[in-house]
């Protein structure tokens, strides 16, 4: 799989709910460590931003416990779903 296939993938299992390490992983069939290496490189091109429960994110779902990661779609990470859609048209 390359990395715009990847990240497209990633981006729409996240905004369709999967957003837990293990949910994306477990989705796209790849290793924790695969998927969490590249939510950190789009976390830092700033198209997902890391949330926790402590951090009373937007995403309440009755998280497992306090120190749950989730990820969220930034404007950017929408902008280019958004992106793909379109070029689909």
């Amino acid at each position: 799989m390359n990395k715009s296939l990847l990240q497209t993938k990633l981006l729409m299992g996240i905004k369709n709910g999967k957003n837990t390490l293990e949910s994306l992983a477990s989705d796209l069939d790849k290793s924790k460590g695969v998927v969490g290496a590249f939510l950190a490189y789009m976390i830092h091109d700033g198209y997902i931003e890391e949330v926790s429960c402590d951090s009373k994110c937007r995403l309440c779902i009755g998280c497992i416990g306090s120190s749950a990661k989730m990820y969220a779609l930034t404007s950017k990470g929408l902008q280019y779903i958004k992106s793909i859609k379109d070029t689909e048209r």
